[in-house]
């Protein structure tokens, strides 16, 4: 179900929302505009996938797993492509298996049940694999799975890779670092963000993304019905106009909850999307000051 409003008066409304049965394991964003997510039936135990619109929040595709129910998650979205993982052992931490899916359709292009995912560059993936003389490293093919070449126990072609990489990153996409951070770059902004929250309340970490024209932060609250041996907390999400020193957005993410736990919001393409409640995906338009 999506549900569209607009801006009015100044604050900020959803412009679509994204709604699963399961919790709203992991999100992802791709460089060309889809969100590719990572929903988990708890009780049963199943991982599926969804891919999303950013723009208009339309379903790409929704509900399709990859073979393993559960011990599956994703690596990365590399172009047209999301890698996706198994374990080596499900009650070990280790990665094995490679599926590679359409990034549009959904649909699995190849899998490799023996090579475990080490970074994707341009055209290639590099997979490694142990053997008797130590670790192998692969070259492949991002689409077909086809082996380019072998590098033998040659490991720095894939540190080689993620240095070349770091150029090719994405800037669009803002990811939120903690208040501590933000108060060696801008002291003013963190004054600012301190006067629309109860710091005596506030529990753990304050996250915070310093937009163009907006700081959107995040933090965890007391509430009353809570006690010094048991706390229950509300995740606050605000959005603080830095012209007008106003918030023009506010959402609890997270209802009386007993501990602190990471949340999941960004922002990419003037857009700022987060979970709430663990299972609604939710976009946000951000203003710039002349439409404010």
């Amino acid at each position: 179900m999506r549900v569209f409003e607009f801006l009015r008066k100044g604050e900020l409304r959803p412009i679509w929302r994204y709604s699963t049965k399961g919790v709203i394991w992991r999100v992802l964003p791709s460089a060309d505009g889809k969100l590719v997510g990572e929903e988990r039936d708890l009780a049963r135990k199943e991982a599926t996938f969804f891919c999303l619109n950013q723009m208009t929040g339309e379903v790409l595709w929704e509900g399709i797993s990859f073979g393993e129910p559960w011990w599956t998650g994703i690596e990365v979205i590399h172009r047209e492509t999301i890698f996706l993982h198994g374990f080596a052992k499900p009650d070990l931490p280790g990665h094995k298996i490679i599926i590679a899916v359409d990034l549009l359709t959904g649909s699995t292009l190849w899998r490799n049940e023996e090579l475990r995912f080490e970074h994707a560059l341009g055209e290639s993936v590099f997979a490694s694999k142990e053997g008797i003389e130590g670790r192998l490293v692969f070259e492949l093919d991002h689409r077909s799975g086809g082996v380019l070449r072998s590098w033998g126990n040659n490991e720095q072609v894939i540190r080689d890779a993620k240095v070349r990489s770091v150029d090719m990153v994405d800037s669009d996409i803002e990811f939120p670092v903690s208040m501590d951070e933000l108060l060696l770059g801008d002291s003013d902004i963190a004054s600012a963000i301190q006067k629309h929250r109860d710091t005596k309340a506030t529990i753990g970490p304050v996250e915070i993304i310093d937009n163009d024209d907006v700081a959107i932060f995040n933090y965890y609250e007391k509430v009353d019905n809570g006690t010094e041996d048991n706390p229950r907390l509300n995740s606050v999400l605000k959005v603080l106009d830095k012209e007008r020193g106003k918030v023009i957005f506010s959402e609890i993410l997270n209802q009386n909850v007993p501990a602190v736990v990471p949340n999941s919001f960004f922002v990419q393409r003037g857009l700022l999307f987060y979970v709430k409640e663990r299972s609604q995906l939710i976009a946000v338009r951000l203003p710039s000051h002349s439409g404010a």
